[in-house]
């Protein structure tokens, strides 16, 4: 063994384990991302050397292409992590215009490794499972995959809450090598991944991200677009089961091991390819492969002019099915092929909106929504780019983004009835439409049947089940909503959105363990994904474990961007129950700043105030809430937090408003 392996880098009172990946402070494992640690490792080995933008990605990043601001934001990350306001020290020197340096004195400290961690690397690893309260976490085949360390132990979180929140074996990661860990990562995320149910003689098939080969990063869209569409057409084949394009989009990067990608997809069959540029031309491959004996079935190539390359997934889905009926001996075929829009013009921009608005941010939503209209001028019934609209505005609506919540709703509604008029059997309008008769109309039974219609339309769309599952469990109706959310998690098993809400049916039908296990397991998909840690911080907040809570909500925080409000809510609300109330006031004070474009609900003030015990404030707040039909309202029936205000007629008054007793 090398004297390199034996050195741990110390700096004040950190310690940085390069081998065994290990980051902590004063003897407590500190939770980091990979890249974080990564840059970390690069900055700290470089001690007082300036190391410029361009060596920093091409080091930490090597494995992808990133945008500067995604160094920018993990160098944040790190300065969050080393404390530097609160201890008044400053480890990472910023060099404008030219990159980072570290200027903390950097120190080597020698350690003992026989086999296993011991000496110094030994005081940092968990002893058993009750020892440790952190989570662990891997992931295969994406990009920026993060890891969450265990933290140390702390006195005053009891055994149980700590391994329900560490789940089986969450302590192996820190002791293993890099090999050994992705490998078991795949076993234990092959034990956590639901088993999809199909019916006998169907057949479970993903279809991968097209791999953009054209090295022309604009064509992306293209790729995507194409994937979209074959999933689309598949996934109106009798004999079918097509995973959801949010769980085989996390394959975009890496596909070398397709065995793997089946096992945590649930597939039996994955279609695959990748868009090239050959002159004027593009070309397509794709093949099929049955990943039973891992064999290509079938495989071919298109060549399209760059005029007709959108037209190039019909063909596809044809040739696919037309292989497929031979394999499945199938006596009929439901493939509806569907050109959205007569004009390959429009059906481009369509693309184009589709593409900025699957980054759901709400710069790139504006994008979208600009395309989608561009569309809907070259062909006025184009109906998925009706579709289109309805969803960017929907989520304005919910996110409190770019203009106020009612129009929002409005506008959402509008398209989405348009759209119907166009085309009835759209199922993804009907959704759209139930979204706005509950959570604006406060129309419960409409909402119900606009929802089961889309389920009848499109019975294996994913969003739709987790959307009516959403509805049913704000109603109250936990049992049912938890059935939903489970077959929306076959559906689509790696998407953490779909997940996490899993996770929080179970908690508000009073599954607490339940919950917390799907929590771990949304975790093991992406560590980071804040509405999973905020949903933990709800679980503990609800145990009266405000210290673990707050950790968590303040997780959220920063893996949101720092910039939503949900997690900011939460926080100001623990520090009330903490009887910090100076800290709540000063969330009260920040909320009350007006930042862009930002839009700050009532109901944020309102639940602040509950928390502070200020029931009059409290109530003023959610009266203007509820007038203007803010969307979180329509938590509180799940919500224990308001269970003390029964009986008071001004909030009895304020629910019959919800329409609850639909």
């Amino acid at each position: 063994m090398s004297n390199d392996d034996n050195k741990i880098l110390a700096f004040a009172d950190f310690h940085l384990d390069i081998r065994e990946r290990i980051f902590s402070r004063s003897g407590s494992r500190i939770k980091i991302t990979d890249k974080a640690f990564d840059l970390l490792c690069v900055l700290v080995t470089r001690s007082g050397k300036l190391v410029s933008k361009d060596e920093l990605l091409a080091e930490v990043w090597h494995d992808t292409i990133v945008e500067e601001n995604t160094l920018d934001k993990n160098v944040s990350l790190l300065r969050r992590l080393l404390n530097e306001k609160e201890i008044g020290t400053k480890f990472i020197e910023t060099v404008r215009g030219h990159g980072y340096r570290f200027i903390a004195d950097v120190t080597l400290v020698e350690v003992e490794r026989s086999g296993e961690l011991n000496g110094k690397a030994l005081e940092l690893a968990p002893q058993s499972h009750s020892e440790t309260n952190g989570n662990w976490a891997e992931s295969q085949g994406t990009a920026d995959v993060e890891r969450v360390l265990p933290l140390a132990p702390r006195a005053d979180v009891d055994t149980e809450v700590r391994q329900r929140r560490l789940g089986k074996g969450r302590w192996i990661f820190a002791a293993l090598g890099i090999g050994a860990i992705g490998l078991l990562a795949f076993i234990i995320f092959r034990e956590i991944r639901p088993s999809p149910s199909v019916s006998p003689g169907v057949k479970r098939l993903g279809v991968l991200p097209l791999l953009n080969k054209t090295e022309d990063p604009d064509s992306q869209y293209l790729a995507d677009g194409i994937t979209d569409g074959i999933i689309d057409d598949l996934s109106g084949v009798s004999g079918l089961k097509v995973t959801s394009r949010s769980s085989a989009f996390r394959f975009r990067t890496d596909q070398t091991n397709l065995s793997q990608i089946g096992q945590q997809l649930g597939v039996e069959l994955i279609v695959s390819g990748a868009i090239k540029k050959v002159g004027d031309q593009f070309a397509v491959t794709v093949r099929l492969t049955d990943l039973g004996d891992d064999s290509q079935i079938w495989g071919n190539q298109y060549v399209k002019d760059a005029s007709d390359i959108l037209t190039v997934q019909n063909e596809i889905t044809q040739d696919v099915v037309a292989e497929l009926r031979l394999k499945l001996n199938a006596t009929g075929q439901d493939l509806i092929a569907r050109t959205y829009a007569g004009d390959p013009a429009a059906y481009r921009l369509f693309l184009l909106g589709r593409y900025h608005t699957r980054k759901a941010t709400e710069d790139e939503l504006v994008v979208a929504i600009g395309f989608y209209e561009k569309a809907l001028t070259i062909d006025p019934k184009y109906a998925m780019a009706l579709v289109g609209l309805a969803d960017c505005y929907r989520t304005f609506a919910i996110a409190g983004w770019h203009m106020g919540s009612r129009e929002a709703w409005e506008r959402s509604r509008d398209a989405a009835t348009k759209a119907l008029a166009i085309d009835p059997n759209l199922a993804t309008a009907h959704s759209d439409v139930a979204w706005t008769l509950y959570m604006y109309d406060r129309d419960w039974e409409g909402a119900e049947r606009e929802f089961r219609l889309a389920t009848t339309l499109a019975p294996d769309n994913a969003d739709i089940h987790r959307g009516l599952a959403h509805m049913l469990s704000l109603a109250g109706r936990h049992e049912e909503a938890i059935a939903e959310g489970r077959y929306a998690v076959e559906l689509d098993p790696l998407s953490l959105l779909t997940n996490a809400l899993y996770g929080q049916f179970l908690f508000f039908g009073g599954h607490i363990q339940a919950a917390v296990e799907q929590v771990n397991k949304t975790f093991a998909i992406e560590p980071n994904f804040w509405i999973a840690h905020n949903l933990l911080g709800r679980i503990l907040l609800s145990e009266g474990k405000y210290s673990e809570a707050l950790d968590e909500f303040q997780r959220a925080r920063d893996f949101s961007g720092g910039g939503s409000i949900v997690p900011i809510t939460e926080i100001g609300y623990t520090y009330a129950k903490m009887g910090r109330t100076k800290a709540a006031l000063g969330v009260i004070h920040d909320l009350e700043k007006p930042i862009g474009r930002r839009s700050v609900p009532f109901y944020s003030f309102a639940m602040i105030y509950n928390g502070l015990g200020e029931r009059d404030t409290a109530l003023k707040y959610l009266v203007r809430s509820i007038s203007v039909r803010e969307t979180d309202p329509l938590f509180i029936k799940c919500n224990r937090r308001w269970d003390s205000y029964k009986g008071d007629p001004r909030f009895d008054t304020l629910m019959k408003q919800m329409h609850f007793d639909q």
